[in-house]
Formats: structure tokens, sequence, C-alpha cells
């Protein structure tokens, strides 16, 4: 469950580097007219700090980031960003992305008695409409995003 948290200026920054990047790299794979691939955490990470010269500790740092853009981005009837955001093992988003998407109501577990087969087929297709939503956005609207930003570190609520 994702708890309210006082947004500090530098997360405010890590939360607006993080929007900054995903946006580059959607926008680069829609100019490209290719497809949406997926970026591991760790190299997102790299990014931003190359790009936005901001130092993200990727196994802290991305959980309540990502938790956040989640929040605003459903708020805002936007796909969920961090979709693309992967495990190096595996290729999927991390169990916080699935809880995020549970609390968010986008996504229920299949029932208890469901093939270990089925649960991992039924992610896969979770996760492949999910990017496909964000690949499709001829227009996603960062702007929405980065104002609730700049409110949140004003004081206001993001839930």
């Amino acid at each position: 469950m994702f708890k309210p948290r006082k947004i500090t200026e530098d997360f405010k920054n890590k939360l607006l580097k993080t929007c900054l990047v995903l946006k580059d790299i959607i926008q680069d794979a829609a100019k490209d007219a290719g497809s949406l691939k997926p970026i591991g955490y760790k190299k997102l990470s790299e990014f931003i700090e190359e790009q936005e010269h901001v130092h993200i500790n990727y196994f802290r740092e991305f959980g309540p980031i990502f938790g956040v853009l989640g929040r605003i981005a459903n708020k805002k009837s936007q796909p969920i960003l961090s979709t693309i955001v992967v495990r190096k093992v595996d290729k999927t988003p991390g169990a916080g992305y699935f809880d995020m998407v549970k609390t968010l109501g986008l996504y229920e577990d299949l029932p208890d008695d469901a093939s270990q087969e089925d649960n991992k087929k039924y992610r896969e297709n979770f996760i492949k409409e999910q990017r496909e939503k964000l690949f499709k956005m001829s227009g996603y609207d960062f702007t929405k995003i980065e104002e609730v930003i700049v409110k949140l570190a004003e004081g206001e609520s993001y839930v």
C-alpha cells in the first residue's frame, strides 16, 4: 500500500527528471516508428544521471517515485509510465508495480487456484496492453503530470 509522503524539493526534482527521461524514451520510440522497448531500472537510473545530472538510487528511490507517478497518471487518465521499466532478470516490472496497479484498480490477480503458467501469461498480457497504450498515445500529456508534481511540492495531496 502506498503511504503519503512529504514531498521535498529533492523528491520533486527526482519525480520531474524521471518523468522527463521516460517522456524522451516514449517519444523517441514514436518518432522512430519502432516499438516501445522496456528499459531496466539500472539503465533508467544511468540515463537520468547522464541526461538530467540527478542521481537516483534505483533500489530505494524508484518505488516511491513510480508510486507517485502512477497515482498522478491514473488520476489524470493517463497510462502508467513505469510499465516500460523492468527487472533485468525476467524483463518484467517489479512486484511494486503490480501492487500499485492493483491498488489503483487497474489489475486483479487470477484466483488462487490458477496455474503458475496462467498467472504468468495473464501478467504478460496485462503488461503488453499497458505498453501498447503508452506507445499509441500520440500526445501523452506530460504537462498534466508535471503540473501535479509542482502542486505536490506546494503541499497538495496526490490521492
